[in-house]
């Protein structure tokens, strides 16, 4: 491979390690936020603040899924940091592990709470199952400060919905990382800078509306970004960081994002790369809307030799000095 002069923004590869060590690794890692998340779980439950109780409209389990992801954030964390691929098998070993999880915490809390001596109605050892069966069965709603009658056997439904937000908050952070894009040649994630981002529609009319002449306007500066893109991935093509940096700069400067974001629609150009060995591509979105109905379309990509993804690094790293 020739040398390059823009080499020295390639980060130095870490360490070889063994992928049975970095799965290892983010296992330990997630069972430690597991442990810490369900024991500040327990402790604000036994000062009044019961956040696996917290439900939307009596159905969503919103508490259990938000302590599920910070309960899987040790997973997510420790993949990243040691590069470790999400894989089905590694989602269902964190499934599993956060399971256990929660089985264990009920228990210690049974443990806790319970003395030896306890005994039942029947005169029998007060077990675990009976102390669950007996705390399930008491769940109770409590509006205005107000608590209802207890539940019963639906307790038993409420569980389950626990249960079910709990694991799905946990596979979030997860998931989220296995769709992160990954150069499986350096066992690394690669990032991904925005570098450019083009306007492709027009400041949103007054509430939404849509005034007049604003489709062939659209149409218009729609045309007008794909010609500035078009250019992007033609200074691109020259292998020249610097040139591919004006054209970015040219057609799409990042010190317009702030206006350029409010705009109908914008086309961002982002530069994926392994930080290792800087194997990568410029990517070009779409992105229409804002808030809850912001839409993202894949337009093109534009592959990039080691050299370019460096130069461009680098060059950018000094204008942004």
């Amino acid at each position: 491979m020739p040398h390059s002069p823009y080499r020295a923004a390639v980060q130095s590869p870490p360490p070889p390690v063994t992928s049975a060590a970095r799965m290892a690794g983010v296992l330990a890692g997630g069972v430690a936020s597991t442990a810490l998340s369900l024991v500040c779980v327990f402790f604000l439950s036994r000062s009044g603040t019961d956040i696996m109780g917290w439900y939307a409209n009596y159905i969503l389990p919103v508490g259990a899924l938000l302590v599920g992801m910070v309960a899987s954030s040790g997973y997510g964390i420790a993949a990243w940091l040691l590069g470790c691929k999400i894989s089905g098998r590694l989602i269902w070993s964190v499934i599993a592990l956060l399971l256990c999880g929660y089985a264990a915490a009920h228990y210690l809390e049974f443990r806790l709470l319970v003395s030896d001596d306890a005994v039942g109605d029947d005169g029998m050892a007060f077990s675990f199952w009976t102390y669950f069966d007996f705390a399930t069965r008491n769940f109770r709603w409590e509006e205005h400060g107000k608590a209802g009658d207890a539940l019963g056997l639906l307790g038993y439904g409420l569980r389950g919905l626990e249960l079910c937000g709990f694991l799905g908050g946990g596979a979030i952070i997860p998931l989220a990382l296995r769709s992160k894009p990954y150069c499986d040649a350096c066992a690394r994630y690669k990032r991904s800078p925005l570098m450019a981002i083009l306007p492709a529609g027009e400041k949103p009319g007054l509430l939404g509306r849509t005034r007049a002449g604003d489709v062939e306007r659209g149409t218009a500066l729609l045309g007008s970004a794909r010609e500035g893109l078009d250019a992007i991935f033609a200074a691109a093509r020259t292998r020249e960081p610097v040139a591919t940096h004006e054209a970015m700069n040219l057609h799409g400067p990042l010190r317009h994002k702030r206006t350029v974001e409010k705009l109908t629609a914008r086309m961002r150009v982002y530069l994926v790369h392994c930080p290792t060995c800087c194997a990568g591509a410029l990517r070009a979105d779409l992105v229409t809307g804002h808030g809850k109905q912001i839409k993202v379309a894949h337009l093109a990509t534009e592959a990039c030799d080691d050299g370019l993804v460096a130069g461009l690094l680098r060059v950018s790293r000094a204008q942004d000095g």
